[in-house]
């Protein structure tokens, strides 16, 4: 006692020099205090060779002057490391305590090197400190990357991790206060929040705060969720209009997500490099919007820090991959886009049909920054399908095929010398120079004998074909009609995709058209046709009307 009552005195005349807190921090508390000028008393001018000499702050091998005008210097400061990491004030039905209630929650979490003790801290929802409402938190040993969650519901008596206050969900405040009830170790203020939604630091434990993309109680915060950011659009077989291929992302969700060292590429059988272009860092997608990368500016051009493998896209089909990344690793999850054989200048873009799924498909119109357009629909479509005959007999199959333009379709194409065929569903290639007029229709029969028994004669004008291989499954598959595209590399052809419906003998998809009588009808011809909200049974069937 007389050592340290001696060095108080003598630091009164002590000039002070510049030290690091945690270097002075001699008992590893993360405070500067009695408790550490206790230590340094019991080692001042002590022999270093009868014990460590912890105090000896300069590291000259003695505990002097000069160690305790480095303590003096950050004398009672702190530099605690816990953090508010996280938290949810409109909790509605995302996590329940350990009574099956959903009440708020807070999540504290250690970024430091050390563990810390929590013991005589507060937390609190008076951030000013002005008529605090202080609640001392439990001592707990909070490990170096560890997480602890409070609940706010103002239940101390469900436990020692329910505090005595709540969050309010149109904004309030969270504060974490030292031992002393007033040094602010942490806080935030926050307005009003949105149900079931969670504000985070991003990045973890240290950044600046955010809406997160999916709430992660006790675990690291992450600024997005799987399908905020989507492949929008893509440019495949770039031509005259568009000399360049060209990728689409867009924010689907209500914040703004940060892409920076997220990964594009392309991708198939015999190269799965996910890797081969990297977003800049900065790259802040705002939500709701969009941007593009260019081949000739970004994955294509190996002057662009970014390119790894420079890539573009073939017009034969392959797919397109977005790989979010958090630290320069990926975070297991891969975002993909399978897309065929491709017109010059036609873009593939995602359409929301009406069963919340998507087709990523062919665009009436290229968008580039822009909401898609329409899907590019004809000029032939699959316009009356009979897939379940009520008969049972599969000879009474067919498919109706209808010309939404006013100028006559040739099922064939002169430069390439091919017809159109089926590429899925049935197997048929059309005759050459196979013709339907402008706004007419043509029917494909299983057997056209058959057909001609079964139902009422076609109206004048209207072509009966077939027979076709194959047949059409009860329970439901893709029908494809489709034209010659180019050959690739390997001499294998590939194939256009004019118009498909993956069709299903269950709602939405009209359940009277599998084998109670009814045929499967467009309702509207021209508008796009893989969608269940398209298509009605019709019964009697009406082929050719």
């Amino acid at each position: 006692m007389l050592k340290l009552l001696s060095l108080i005195i003598i630091g009164l005349f002590v000039n002070i020099t510049i030290a690091d807190i945690a270097n002075t921090d001699i008992n590893k508390d993360y405070r500067v205090n009695w408790k550490d000028l206790n230590l340094f008393a019991n080692q001042w001018l002590d022999d270093p060779c009868d014990a460590p000499q912890s105090a000896d702050l300069n590291y000259d091998g003695d505990v002097n002057f000069q160690d305790f005008a480095s303590l003096a210097t950050n004398w009672e400061k702190s530099d605690i490391p816990l953090v508010i990491n996280e938290f949810m004030a409109d909790n509605n039905d995302f996590l329940a305590d350990n009574f099956g209630e959903f009440n708020d929650w807070i999540e504290i979490c250690n970024p430091g090197q050390m563990p810390v003790n929590t013991q005589g801290m507060f937390l609190t929802d008076d951030s000013d400190l002005a008529e605090p409402n202080l609640w001392p938190m439990p001592t707990l040993v909070i490990e170096p990357n560890q997480y602890v969650l409070i609940w706010a519901d103002d239940q101390p008596a469900q436990g020692s991790l329910h505090a005595t206050f709540k969050l309010s969900s149109s904004g309030d405040n969270i504060a974490l206060i030292d031992i002393d009830a007033k040094t602010m170790i942490d806080s935030v203020t926050f307005d009003s929040q949105k149900e079931n939604h969670s504000f985070g630091r991003i990045p973890n434990g240290l950044g600046p705060w955010r809406v997160l993309g999916s709430p992660s109680p006790l675990e690291e915060n992450i600024p997005f969720s799987p399908g905020d950011i989507v492949v929008n659009e893509i440019m495949a077989h770039s031509d005259i209009i568009h000399p360049y291929d060209w990728i689409e992302l867009k924010n689907t969700s209500d914040y703004d997500i940060d892409i920076s060292g997220w990964f594009l590429s392309d991708s198939d059988q015999d190269d799965a490099n996910l890797m081969k272009y990297e977003i800049a860092l900065g790259t802040i997608l705002p939500a709701g919007d969009f941007i593009v990368f260019y081949q000739d500016l970004h994955f294509g051009n190996p002057s662009d820090p970014g390119c790894n493998k420079p890539f573009g896209f073939s017009e034969n089909g392959e797919m397109v991959c977005l790989s979010p990344s958090q630290n320069g690793s990926l975070v297991g999850y891969t975002l993909t886009e399978a897309f065929g054989a491709s017109d010059k200048d036609v873009s593939f873009g995602r359409y929301q049909k009406s069963t919340g799924s998507h087709n990523f498909t062919a665009m009436a119109e290229a968008t580039p920054n822009e909401e898609n357009s329409y899907p590019k629909v004809g000029p032939i479509v699959i316009n009356e399908i009979m897939y379940n005959p009520a008969s049972d007999i599969d000879e009474e199959e067919y498919i109706e095929l209808y010309n939404i333009t006013s100028s006559a379709v040739v099922l064939y194409d002169y430069h390439e010398a091919l017809p159109w065929k089926f590429t899925d569903g049935i197997d048929y290639t059309f005759p050459t120079n196979t013709t339907i007029a402008a706004y007419s229709r043509l029917i494909i029969a299983k057997d056209p004998a058959t057909f001609t028994t079964k139902y009422d004669p076609l109206p004048t004008g209207v072509q009966l074909l077939g027979p076709y291989d194959a047949k059409l499954s009860n329970s439901g598959e893709k029908v494809e009609l489709s034209k010659p595209g180019d050959i690739d590399e390997d001499f294998i052809r590939h194939y256009i995709l004019v118009d498909k419906v993956s069709y299903s003998d269950t709602a939405p998809w009209p359940e009277n058209a599998d084998g109670d009588g009814a045929s499967l009808s467009r309702k509207i011809a021209s508008d796009y046709g893989n969608d269940p909200a398209n298509w009605l049974g019709t019964d009697p069937p009406t082929p050719g009307n």
